[in-house]
């Protein structure tokens, strides 16, 4: 090893990594290093190989990036615009149909409220039409009783005229027979 007086001395880049080491202990380091491998059960030949495993992760992450990745990544964004257009479109179609349902059930409440009132005024009117209908009826009721006690009055008059007429004449014809059976006995 070189002694820090020398290291100081002659300053190139050869000198200063032997002063690194000079500084660190190797052995303390070889140490640390093999403890790590033995913590993690590797061997020497393992730790190169992570570092090459890594390069070819890299290197095939970089052409499967361009090849696969990309295309994939597109497609699925193409998907995403269908399916977001979608949702979109199905979201207006329900407001419309939303709007169209309320349409259509304020129509058919204006209709029943229509059809109500018409009900109410053609019972109304089918009201005072039975209620003119009896009223007539009544009318041409007491006109016919009117005229039916009329007729019979008349023709009890006409009776008892009648019967009074008669019944002078059978007093007559009584009191003539009476006088003529009084004279010839």
């Amino acid at each position: 090893m070189i002694s820090r007086q020398s290291a100081s001395n002659k300053l190139n880049p050869i000198d200063g990594v032997d002063l690194i080491y000079e500084i660190v202990d190797l052995t303390a380091m070889d140490q640390i290093y093999t403890q790590f491998l033995e913590t993690f059960s590797l061997t020497k030949l393992d730790v190169p190989m992570i570092f090459v495993g890594l390069a070819l992760f890299f290197f095939l992450y970089k052409l499967l990036e361009s090849s696969v990745f990309r295309p994939l990544l597109e497609h699925l964004e193409q998907r995403e615009h269908a399916t977001t257009g979608a949702v979109e479109t199905a979201a207006l179609l329900r407001q419309k149909a939303g709007a169209l349902q309320e349409r259509y059930d304020q129509s058919i409440f204006q209709a029943r409220v229509e059809a109500n009132t018409k009900r109410v005024e053609i019972v109304t009117r089918s009201k005072f039409e039975a209620t003119e209908i009896v009223s007539k009826a009544e009318a041409e009721v007491a006109r016919v009783l009117k005229e039916g006690r009329e007729s019979i009055d008349r023709q009890m008059a006409q009776c008892r005229q009648k019967a009074e007429e008669d019944s002078h004449a059978l007093a007559e014809l009584l009191s003539h027979k009476v006088d003529s059976e009084l004279s010839v006995h």
